[in-house]
């Protein structure tokens, strides 16, 4: 029989990965994270306390950092707590792991200071700094940090005491300013919201591959894969670039429907990845609960909704009349223009009177003046 160049491609990727995961030395890399939990005194945290699944997460991941693993993708789906579990973490490294760090952690600017407020409320003694600010207000954080380093001995500058144990960043600027963040020798990176990471040919991918220098990379993401196996190989390139060097072969492999090659990429995830969701950890989160209160309207909003009512009347009566006759004279051209006709009305008249309940200040002309804040602006809204 003759196989196609792809078939012998895939047949000789799979077989390495085979006996890669057969072999002594990736044992200690098949971590089962229900055999790690952590002990909840493990780590002194602050106003909160881990879930039984968010423990496991933290032992999972002190368990692959003790084997010297390269990188991990924690993916528990959204709202599990994956910012916590990452600062608990790293503050495991710094009370039990013999490191004075630093981190660095890379996020999406929207969610620097959560993950500042987040640090200060759980980990108030892990000493977190965040890298943000003018390209002035950068300049001036670069040099107390150089002058930081340079006040010490020359025997400690080469591992020196730094004015913080985990930096935070946006992955915009751990680009920009990568001239100067490269520098230190990072013990973790933590790339938040990692589908950033998902096209190797992106400035923040290649720029991290190959100018940072860092131990260990911990991923976090809630979507590892969403439209392409190309987004996964992208991910597991990152952590793996030995391992994971061919994007065709990975592809043209895993693409494929066989439990061969199924039953190996499910040993790959379980070497490399911890995902979770809502129903696997359902029974231990409360119950939600749901309040609902109403808010009547206004004297003004009343008299404004009135008032939109009598002004578009003649859509109001033109859907009654076809809802009372269902049927008309006229040509089926001239009913269903007709029909557009009222549809739009009805439409622009939802729009105005949503506007309406949410403030009647949103209509020109109906705010008093002098345009000033004060008690009016919430008292004239339900």
């Amino acid at each position: 029989a003759h196989h196609l160049p792809g078939h012998s491609m895939s047949e000789a990727f799979l077989g390495k990965l085979e006996e890669w995961l057969k072999s002594p030395a990736h044992q200690p890399l098949l971590i089962d994270p229900s055999a790690h939990p952590a002990p909840p005194a493990l780590v002194s945290l602050s106003d909160t306390t881990l879930h039984d699944y968010q423990q496991t997460g933290l032992g999972w991941m002190i368990a692959h950092y003790q084997v010297r693993q390269t990188g991990v993708i924690l993916a528990d789906q959204m709202g599990l707590g994956k910012t916590l579990q990452t600062l608990s973490f790293l503050a495991w490294l710094l009370e039990h792991g013999h490191t004075h760090g630093p981190f660095l952690v890379i996020c999406p600017t929207t969610v620097v200071a959560t993950w500042q407020q987040q640090a200060a409320q759980h980990v108030p003694s892990v000493g977190c700094q965040v890298y943000s600010g003018t390209a002035s207000e950068r300049e001036a954080k670069r040099k107390a940090i150089v002058n930081k380093i340079l006040s010490q001995p020359r025997a400690r500058q080469c591992d020196p005491a730094l004015p913080f144990e985990v930096l935070i960043t946006s992955d915009t600027l751990a680009r920009q300013d990568a001239s100067f963040l490269s520098k230190f020798r990072w013990r973790a990176v933590v790339v938040d919201e990692a589908h950033c990471l998902k096209n190797p040919q992106g400035k923040l991918y290649k720029t991290l591959l190959h100018d940072y220098n860092y131990g260990m990379c911990l991923m976090l993401t809630g979507t590892p894969i969403q439209n392409k196996m190309q987004e996964l190989w992208s991910l597991l390139h990152f952590l793996d670039r030995k391992r994971f060097a061919d994007c065709d072969a990975f592809v043209s492999t895993f693409t494929s429907l066989s439990s061969r090659a199924r039953g190996v990429l499910q040993d790959i995830m379980r070497t490399y990845m911890l995902r979770r969701t809502m129903n696997d950890v359902k029974w231990k989160l409360p119950p939600k609960k749901e309040y609902v209160l109403e808010a009547p309207l206004t004297p003004l909003q009343r008299q404004q909704y009135k008032w939109l009512l009598t002004k578009d009347s003649s859509v109001l009566m033109a859907l009654a009349d076809k809802n009372n006759t269902g049927q008309s004279s006229s040509s089926s051209n001239a009913r269903a223009a007709a029909a557009i006709a009222t549809n739009k009305g009805l439409n622009n008249l939802v729009q105005q009177l949503r506007k309406c309940v949410s403030h009647p200040y949103l209509f020109d002309g109906v705010e008093p003046e002098p345009f000033v804040e004060g008690d009016h602006i919430w008292q004239t809204s339900g």
